[in-house]
C-alpha cells in the first residue's frame, strides 16, 4: 500500500522562532500551496509568490538584492545603464523588470537567467532568520508569466 503522508497544518501567520524557515517552505511544498508568503524581519520584507508549492517570485524590500544592484555586481549592467534604468522606473512608475527590458541593455535571457539568480539568493538570506514573522495569503494562481521561474524549495533547502 502507498500510503501519502498527511498534508501538514499551515499556519497563515506566525514567527519564524517557533516555525522555521525551511519547515514551513517544505511544509508549502508539500501541500502544494499556491499564493503569498510575506517574511518580516527588523526593516526587512521579503514576498514569495508560490504556485502549487514552488517559488515562481521573490520580492525584497533590501535595495542591495534588487535586480538592478545584482546586474550591476555582475558587471552586466553599466552604472549610465543603471542611472538610465532608475529615471525610467520613476519617469514611467514601473518595477525594475520593464525598465531594463526598455532599456535594451541585455537580452531576454540574461534578464530571466538574472532574475531567477536574484530570487534565489533573496531566498537563501532568509534560510538565515531564526527570528521575524510570516504571513500566507493563500490564492488561487500567482501570475502564470512567473511560472518558467519556478524554484524547487526542497532542492534549495538541500543546498
Amino acid at each position: 500500500m502507498n500510503a501519502t503522508p498527511p498534508t501538514p497544518a499551515i499556519p497563515d501567520r506566525g514567527r519564524l522562532s517557533e516555525t522555521p524557515l525551511p519547515r514551513l517552505l517544505l511544509d508549502l511544498q508539500r501541500a502544494r500551496v499556491s499564493g503569498s508568503l510575506v517574511l518580516r524581519q527588523a526593516q526587512v520584507e521579503k514576498r514569495i509568490e508560490l504556485r502549487e508549492g514552488a517559488a515562481v517570485l521573490v520580492e525584497s524590500n533590501r535595495l542591495s538584492e534588487s535586480l538592478i544592484s545584482l546586474l550591476v555586481e555582475q558587471g552586466k549592467l553599466s552604472t549610465a545603464q543603471r542611472e538610465r534604468a532608475v529615471q525610467l522606473m520613476g519617469a514611467r512608475e514601473c518595477k525594475e523588470l520593464p525598465a531594463l527590458l526598455a532599456l535594451k541593455a541585455l537580452g531576454p535571457r540574461d534578464l530571466f537567467l538574472a532574475l531567477r539568480d536574484q530570487a534565489r539568493r533573496s531566498l537563501i538570506d532568509c534560510f538565515g532568520w531564526f527570528e521575524g514573522e510570516f504571513e500566507l495569503s493563500r490564492a488561487e494562481a500567482p501570475a502564470a508569466e512567473s511560472q518558467s521561474l519556478q524554484i524547487d524549495l526542497l532542492a534549495l533547502a538541500q543546498e
